[in-house]
């Protein structure tokens, strides 16, 4: 009986030690949850004031901890009371068991006070485990606490730099490409001049080679000369040796006309000997005064004619290895135009100087005349399509109103030629030298002229550029307002700083052009292309670019604040942060478009089509959205609608709502 009601006492003693325990773990955990609220108003201060974070954030964390710190004492002080006054209860409850028992038994009262002070040991160990425990427990919490506090200030940091960062990253890759175009461009530069610098060296060997193949030219010229003299000197010799009976015939031949002198001349051929000496004079003769013959026509004849019993003297001529041909003679009555015509027409004059003569109007079509020497010639009128003139030396020719097209004239020299009304539609003109040259009303569509030397301050200024094919030409600084280069092709040209102010560049190529601040203000570049076209620090107010080819990272960069766009196809791409600050770009297609950042301020975007688009922080800050479909647009609220005219336009039905004193609506 008595163990029992010591075993029923002894649970009555523990569970009122799990009482007192479960009290100081509730106040634990009320400790823990003021610990949470103090690092939550921290968080929402740091949120609300992002500016000051940092230091706002060291104060809340060290009067946190100077809190906490405070109120684990307090809690600690108050538990170490409880556990005090909790002693001393269990103490007197103890003693007076004690004398009760003692009352009885002080054999069974001595051993029940021993058993309780030794329960009441084991209860003050596993108190301080659980003190410990506790403490541990709370310190890792705190630390989990401070940790997860740090990973969401760093969150919102992150959030709130976002934006600079990717403008950051923007600005540098918009560098990295202008530096890489810079190196880029010097390299080519530095390898046009190695390349010029060889082809210089080239040039002069081969004008030595030539040089040396045109004095053995020369020389075998002067002997074929010397030859072709004796030759003559040999047949005027048997001329005047000749019988009477071929004086008769030739006195015959000269009075009684053409007609009959061919009718005897076929007599006299029948009748004399093949190879008679008088066959080879009277048929030299005749050709004084008929039809010319060809060249080979007149060798064949000749060596068919000369008598066996000739050989002797004519022994010098048999002997050559190979007999040149003999000059062919002027002809009376056929007049100079026609030979040098004929002449120009079967490529006779490649590479040599024609003599003096009037060619007006001539049809001289795939005429050609390579290297040929043609300064003695008059080509006004003529007709030179599909010529070919290549190297040929024309300067100071008279060639009003011919037609070249098609003609190659590809190193040629003009320099000084009259041109004027002359057509050189298609021409090939690369090399070409044409200072000085007079073009007023002269067709150079399509013509190439890569390479050419000519006034091209002068020539852009008078128009006479339009639709020809310049290349990569230097025309740094140049003064081209109102210069007229419609058509014209000026890839890889170098243009830096020049002046197009009000210029007409309607279909020019510009790409892979460098146009560094350069002045395009008031121009007309309708339909140009300017892929790749380096347009640093121009200026493009009023520029009109409706149908032009650019990249949207020329958007981004700036360039084309204040120009004119027209209807721009945007449909689906990204256009995140491009600056089209006052631009025109009526009835626009930004549908699907990814404008996020985007500055469209003070533009005129009147119906504009912005069906799907991203529109998150885009500015639309007093811009005419006059008839402008924005009704399925995803996230208008979020934009700077500010000031903005939307005469007519489709919204969203939220921003209908919630937008509307800030929005310039009249009707919809």
């Amino acid at each position: 009986m008595s163990d029992i009601k010591g075993a029923n006492k002894k649970n009555a003693a523990l569970s009122s030690l799990k009482n007192v325990l479960r009290k100081l773990l509730n106040a634990e955990k009320i400790g823990a949850f003021t610990k949470f609220k103090i690092h939550f108003y921290v968080d929402r201060a740091l949120r609300e004031d992002a500016a000051g974070q940092q230091a706002n954030l060291q104060e809340a964390v060290q009067a946190a901890t100077f809190e906490t710190e405070l109120r684990r004492k307090q809690e600690d002080g108050q538990a170490q009371i409880r556990f005090n006054d909790m002693r001393r209860e269990s103490g007197l409850k103890m003693m007076k068991m004690v004398f009760k028992k003692l009352k009885n038994s002080v054999l069974i009262g001595a051993l029940a006070s021993i058993r309780r002070n030794q329960a009441v040991d084991q209860g003050g160990d596993a108190l301080a485990q659980l003190e410990a425990r506790m403490n541990g427990e709370m310190n890792a919490q705190l630390a989990e606490t401070k940790k997860n506090a740090g990973i969401s200030i760093l969150k919102k940091l992150t959030g709130h730099m976002k934006g600079g960062m990717l403008r950051l990253s923007f600005m540098g890759l918009v560098a990295e490409r202008t530096q890489r175009k810079e190196d880029a461009r010097k390299k080519a530069n530095g390898q046009a001049n190695l390349n010029a610098q060889k082809l210089h060296l080239d040039l002069q060997s081969a004008k030595q080679g030539e040089t040396k193949k045109l004095e053995t030219k020369l020389s075998a010229a002067l002997e074929e000369n010397a030859v072709l003299r004796a030759k003559v000197e040999l047949l005027e010799d048997l001329v005047r040796k000749g019988d009477k009976k071929s004086k008769d015939f030739v006195t015959e031949l000269r009075n009684t006309g053409y007609a009959t002198g061919m009718k005897t001349m076929q007599k006299v051929f029948q009748a004399m000997c093949a190879g008679s000496k008088r066959g080879a004079v009277i048929n030299w003769r005749v050709k004084l005064v008929g039809v010319p013959l060809t060249k080979k026509q007149l060798v064949a004849r000749y060596k068919n004619n000369i008598a066996p019993e000739s050989a002797s003297a004519l022994g010098m001529l048999r002997s050559a290895e190979k007999m040149p041909a003999l000059p062919s003679p002027g002809t009376p009555g056929i007049g100079t135009t026609r030979r040098v015509a004929t002449h120009f027409k079967k490529g006779w004059l490649i590479g040599k100087m024609a003599e003096e003569a009037d060619l007006t109007g001539q049809d001289l079509r795939g005429a050609r005349g390579k290297g040929a020497d043609l300064r003695k010639l008059c080509l006004a009128n003529v007709n030179l399509s599909k010529g070919e003139l290549e190297a040929a030396q024309l300067s100071g020719v008279n060639l009003t109103g011919a037609n070249l097209t098609g003609c190659c004239l590809k190193g040629a020299n003009l320099e000084g030629a009259d041109l004027s009304g002359a057509c050189l539609r298609e021409a090939n003109l690369d090399g070409a030298k044409l200072s000085g040259a007079k073009m007023e009303g002269a067709s150079l569509d399509y013509a190439s002229m890569i390479g050419a030397s000519y006034d091209a301050l002068h020539w852009a200024t008078n128009g006479w550029l339009r639709r020809t094919k310049i290349g990569a030409v230097n025309w740094d600084d140049f003064e081209l307002a109102g210069a007229d280069l419609s058509g014209c092709m000026l890839n890889g040209a170098s243009l830096e700083g020049v002046d197009l102010t009000n210029a007409c560049l309607t279909n020019v190529s510009l790409k892979s052009a460098t146009l560094m601040h350069a002045r395009l203000d008031g121009a007309d570049m309708k339909a140009s292309n300017l892929t790749d076209c380096n347009l640093e620090g121009c200026t493009m107010v009023n520029t009109n670019l409706a149908y032009a080819r650019y990249s949207i990272d020329l958007m981004r960069s700036g360039v084309l604040k204040g120009s004119i766009l027209g209807a721009v196809e945007l449909q689906g791409k990204d256009c995140q942060g491009v600056q089209l600050e006052n631009c025109d770009i009526i009835k626009g297609n930004f549908r699907k478009a990814f404008l996020i950042s985007a500055s469209l301020r003070g533009s005129n975007l009147s119906g504009a089509d912005f069906a799907g688009a991203n529109l998150r922080g885009t500015d639309f800050a007093n811009t005419n959205l006059t008839n402008a479909q924005l009704k399925n647009s995803i996230c208008l609220k979020d934009a700077n609608l500010d000031g903005a005219v939307l005469d007519g336009a489709s919204l969203p039905d939220d921003v209908k709502g919630s937008r509307v004193p800030d929005l310039v609506i009249k009707a919809n």
